[in-house]
């Protein structure tokens, strides 16, 4: 993976710039305020969503909008794009595929999702705390992570190593563990003890099953002896009840007959009037028949000429349609003939013109040829001159950066600090600190105290489940060892009592907890007073060694101290700021002026003669456009002169088949008359008609009448002869003796059945009474089991939580034996010490001398430069063992280091490029020129950031 290119629009200080980066080192160099920290930002801004800023802050002034664009290669060897552009209410991104052009993502979790894909960044990271943190840590934290308090440094290091995810891992199957232990193993304690009460009686309900099963089977057996009797004399009964419900259906038959004889003859009746009307309908049909066919044949005739009729006026309206259409035809023609002649009169003015536009691009290109000779000259002093200035220009840059940084350092260097009142001060916090220790040793005691208290509660409380009306739930009676009371009130006044010892206890607690609340708040004072103290001893140190090395870089300074230090550098930046704003040439100036005049009237003569060429591309397109549109209107006017041969061959055609159908409207007044004079005779044959086709389906209705009623007739004395037959074999004194036994036999059966349905009522209650108990038996086994795997459980989480518990302090102590091993080797290379770089629990840093021991210094008892060394070893240790990011930035590492600290920190980082695919290093001098593989220059003109080149 690397960085291939950054593009700029309206951000901080710059424009619109574009900056590419090499593979290597690449070194961005500028003076202080330059911008080369904006590109840092952007890139941190764009890649990882890392906005320390407002939108408002990061648009250059003024601006309402910007981007920043960032291409770069990923892990899959393909190159992206992703574009942020930068408003003050909204950021809106997307990244581009730049193999397809195809825009992949344009949310902002969508965006760093793929991001962290393509770099190969475990998910779980936060992109913006792994830029700000490892892969380009800010100036100012990069040495003062590793000085703060103990707490808080451990804190944090251990959250950048992802070793705080075992500690809530821990709590988090302690919260598991503690719910199984209450919801699970103690309710599955209670519910066995409950269930085992429940199934007291179970042996007692399945005897007294087995008995009732007994008493039915025997009942059952009588209830089917006496119920077969039943059914036999059932069926005598039933065989009467059929005779006299035949012998009543025949009776209801014979009187249904007879109505439906009744009612054929009346049909009869009728059909024989209807029969009459229909036969004189047909008279009138007959005497009208002629008068309806004529009528028929006539209307039709009507229809014909009223269709020819029609097509008369259609053939007229399209011969006025035609000759319409030959006027506007006639109108078209002579309108294109003179376009075709305005035409070729346009294409003869802009030959012409072509012809002059020629003539003057030659005048034009001889002036610029005589421009060209004379700038060449003027170029090559400007070159000599400039290079002059630039050697000026940079001795003065770096005298006034180096100035303007002591006077940056003066401005924070407090002189004033009273050393005596803060040993007094950490005097009067170590004796509060005394205080709250021993308030701690008396919580500890009360909560010792609590615990018993609370044991003592519960033991109270399960015991006090157990009792039940004040019994003893062993003895079953009133306890004798207190005289016979009621034990459930005497458990109570005990728990009383000992909730009134926890309360008094836990407001102890409290008490001393109140007084203890200040002691974070004072052994973080205490810690922040000494290493203020620490601090303003070693910038004492650092502020003599400045003063010192200012006085052998300046001639001009006799003595300088504590006294006269900032009226002495202001003196100077004065003067060197005025050197450097005058050190610029004005004869180079002049020669300038006279090199852009030239090239202004060359660029000028330029620019007409291409708007002239242009011109002329127009005429000659303008040309070749008419010469077409000539051709086309030619064709145009042949086409209209065949429509007009066509339209005239149309109007002949239409007026011979207008002569076709002139008559029809004479022929439709005679149909009419004819129509009128039979209408009343086929408007007769029509009434009548259906009613005259009726008269031989009433014939047929008649004759199926008589042959209805013949039927009826024999059915009538079939039917009769059935009834008496019946009435021989039915008696009312049998079906009354045999109805008065079925009574007597359904009383004994209705008795036994109700015996049976009450022991079946007492079976199904004790069966499902033991249906249920044996479920509860079940359910007690399956809890027994539960409870046995739920305490193996329990003891696994335990393991398990001993397991997350010792993780972080196992891995700490790798990541930091190996991290203490990888800086100790680049530090060696720094500095030419032999010594050994040490991380302990809380991350706190100390060198210890390899050839003694005893020797061990802390990171806070270094020099300002050591102290630097010592964490861009520790730095770039920790990039190789947290992050897979093959690039590296390093802000200004060489800032207060001397000379040959600076050249051993530029051949570290020459060998740490080679484990990197790209390293950026920013600075303001130039220790790193020499090993970089490029240099990326960044000057401020005019409040405006741009590359030097």
């Amino acid at each position: 993976m690397r960085l291939i290119q950054l593009d700029l629009k309206n951000i901080k200080s710059y424009q619109e710039e574009t900056i590419r980066f090499s593979e290597g080192i690449n070194c961005i160099l500028g003076l202080n305020g330059s911008g080369k920290s904006t590109i840092i930002e952007s890139v941190g801004n764009v890649l990882f969503n890392y906005n320390q800023r407002t939108s408002s802050e990061v648009l250059r002034y003024n601006e309402k909008s910007g981007s920043i664009a960032l291409t770069f290669e990923g892990i899959d060897n393909k190159q992206y794009k992703i574009i942020k552009t930068v408003k003050p209410k909204s950021n809106p991104v997307k990244i581009i595929d730049l193999d397809t052009n195809e825009v992949l993502y344009d949310t902002v979790s969508d965006v760093y999702q793929f991001v962290k894909k393509v770099l190969g960044i475990p998910k779980e990271k936060t992109l913006s705390k792994l830029f700000e943190e490892i892969i380009a840590v800010p100036q100012g934290t990069f040495v003062n992570a590793f000085l703060e308090i103990s707490s808080s440094r451990k804190q944090k290091f251990d959250k950048l190593f992802d070793l705080d995810i075992y500690k809530k891992l821990s709590d988090e199957v302690k919260k598991i563990n503690d719910f199984v232990e209450k919801e699970h193993i103690h309710n599955l304690d209670n519910k066995i003890a409950s269930l085992s009460g429940k199934l007291e009686n179970y042996e007692d309900l399945v005897e007294e099953l087995k008995t009732i099963n007994e008493e039915i089977e025997v009942n059952k057996t009588n209830l089917d002896n006496i119920t077969a009797i039943y059914n036999k004399k059932n069926e005598q009964k039933t065989d009467l009840d059929d005779l006299n419900s035949k012998l009543e259906q025949y009776s209801e038959l014979l009187n249904t007959i007879n109505l439906k004889k009744a009612i054929e003859i009346n049909n009869e009746k009728e059909l024989n009037e209807k029969i009459k009307i229909s036969q004189e309908a047909n008279k009138i049909i007959k005497d009208n028949e002629f008068s309806y066919k004529l009528y028929k044949t006539t209307n039709a005739m009507l229809v014909e000429n009223e269709l020819k009729y029609e097509k008369y006026l259609e053939f007229q309206e399209l011969l006025n349609k035609y000759n319409v259409n030959l006027i506007t035809k006639e109108n078209n023609k002579k309108s294109i003939e003179e376009e075709i002649h305005t035409l070729k009169v346009q294409i003869g003015k802009d030959k012409q013109e072509i012809i002059d536009t020629n003539n003057k691009i030659e005048e034009l290109q001889n002036i610029i040829n005589i421009s060209n000779e004379k700038v060449k000259p003027i170029i090559k002093d400007i070159q000599s001159k400039e290079k002059d200035q630039e050697t000026k220009k940079i001795d003065y840059s770096k005298k006034l950066d180096k100035l303007n940084n002591i006077s940056n350092y003066l401005l924070s260097y407090n002189k004033n600090i009273n050393i005596q009142e803060i040993d007094e001060e950490l005097v009067n916090i170590s004796k509060k600190l005394d205080i709250i220790n021993k308030n701690k040793e008396q919580i500890n005691i009360y909560e010792k105290q609590l615990i018993s208290l609370n044991k003592d509660l519960e033991n109270l409380n399960n015991n006090h489940s157990y009792m039940k009306d004040g019994m003893c739930p062993i003895l079953k009676q009133k306890c004798l060892n207190i005289k016979e009371n009621d034990l459930t009130l005497e458990i109570s006044k005990l728990m009383d009592n000992i909730k009134n010892d926890i309360k008094e206890t836990n407001n102890k607690i409290n008490s001393l907890n109140k007084e203890n609340d200040e002691e974070l708040s004072l052994i973080k004072n205490k810690e922040y007073i000494e290493l203020k103290k620490s601090n303003y001893q070693k910038e004492y140190g650092r502020y003599k060694e400045l003063l010192d090395d200012l006085q052998a870089s300046f001639e001009e300074i006799d003595i300088i101290n504590e006294s006269n230090d900032e009226i002495i550098i202001k003196e100077l930046i004065k003067k060197y700021d005025d050197l450097f704003n005058n050190y610029k040439d004005k004869e180079l100036e002049s020669l300038k002026q006279e090199e852009q005049s030239l090239r202004s009237l060359i660029l000028s003569n330029q620019t007409n003669i291409n708007i002239d060429k242009n011109k002329i591309s127009q005429l000659e397109k303008q040309i070749i456009s008419n010469e077409k549109i000539i051709e086309n209107k030619n064709d145009l006017l042949s086409e209209v002169n065949n429509q007009i041969i066509k339209c005239n061959e149309n109007i002949k055609d239409t007026m011979n088949s207008i002569s076709l159908y002139s008559n029809s409207k004479e022929a439709i007044e005679e149909n009419k008359k004819v129509l009128l004079n039979n209408k009343t005779g086929y408007e007769l044959y029509i009434k009548y008609k259906d009613e005259a086709d009726k008269c031989k389906l009433y014939n047929e209705k008649l004759e199926e009448a008589k042959t209805e009623i013949t039927k009826l007739n024999e059915d009538f004395t079939l039917i009769t002869k059935q009834i008496e037959e019946i009435n021989s074999k039915y008696s009312k004194k049998l079906y009354d003796e045999l109805q008065t036994e079925i009574t007597n036999l359904k009383t004994q059966i209705s008795s036994l059945e109700t015996f049976i349905n009450l022991k079946n009522d007492r079976k199904i209650k004790l069966e499902t009474d033991i249906t249920y108990l044996n479920m509860l038996l079940e359910e007690k086994k399956q809890c027994e089991l539960d409870l046995i795997k739920y305490q193996n459980l329990s003891e696994k989480y335990k393991i398990i939580r001993e397991v997350y518990n010792n993780l972080p302090r196992v891995l700490s102590e790798q990541i930091r034996k190996h991290i203490s091993s990888f800086a100790t080797n680049l530090y060696r290379n720094i500095s030419s010490e032999n010594i050994r770089i040490e991380m302990y629990d809380d991350y706190e840093v100390k060198l210890i001398d390899c050839l003694d021991e005893t020797k061990i210094k802390s990171l806070n008892q270094l020099s300002g430069g050591e102290q630097m060394s010592v964490a861009i070893a520790i730095r770039l240790a920790m990039l190789k063992q947290t992050t897979g990011v093959e690039f590296y930035f390093m802000d200004e590492p060489t800032v207060n280091l001397d000379t040959e600290r600076r050249m051993k920190v530029a051949d570290v980082v020459k060998d740490m490029a080679k484990e990197l695919k790209q390293l950026y290093v920013i600075s303001h001098d130039d220790t790193f020129e020499s090993i970089t593989d490029n240099i990326i220059k960044i000057e401020k003109v005019n409040n405006i950031s741009k590359l030097d080149i």
